[in-house]
């Protein structure tokens, strides 16, 4: 998953990645898709093993819930997700979902994904671990360690779930 609160809209880091180990790895990626080429933007990035994309529309580096998502600039985007089958992650809170609400009504192909649940609870086959490697503290093996401790509460299916088989179901070249 591209963080681009540390690289932006710059996805060579994950893409760098896939293509070190293509079979371990997929891309999730950020784009400006407000930007004219937004499009063109979009399907370089899927040529370089993106599978998936991120719009960061709230977080610790923008506290308000944006509102750009919802702009018709970003329907050439939506259309696009839409065609490719790519799922889309949204990074939101709670108060932006009747504006996704109205993307998802007028896209209603597009795969939406609650990054960070939005705040709100699902069952295990909702929730996929991420580390946000390498903006938190730790190794990565440190963060899996710390993570499977705190699901030690969960049932063997369950963290399943939360440890591979969503991430799977969500972007299925993992599961290749």
């Amino acid at each position: 998953m591209h963080s681009s609160t540390a690289y932006g809209y710059d996805n060579s880091y994950v893409a760098a990645a896939v293509a070190a180990v293509p079979s371990r790895f997929t891309a999730v990626c950020s784009i400006d898709v407000m930007a004219p080429d937004a499009v063109q933007t979009f399907d370089y990035w899927l040529g370089r093993g993106c599978t998936g994309m991120r719009l960061f529309t709230t977080g610790s580096t923008l506290p308000d819930q944006a509102t750009w998502f919802v702009d018709p600039k970003t329907y050439p985007f939506w259309e696009h997700a839409a065609a490719k089958n790519i799922p889309v992650c949204m990074q939101m809170k709670q108060e932006g979902l009747p504006l996704l609400r109205q993307i998802m009504d007028r896209f209603p192909k597009v795969t939406m994904i609650l990054d960070h649940l939005a705040l709100d609870t699902f069952g295990a086959s909702r929730i996929a671990w991420g580390s946000n490697f390498p903006n938190s503290v730790g190794t990565l093996s440190e963060l899996l360690d710390a993570a499977r401790k705190a699901f030690s509460f969960a049932s063997a299916e369950q963290r399943d779930w939360i440890f591979g088989r969503t991430a799977q179901r969500l972007y299925p070249k993992l599961a290749e």
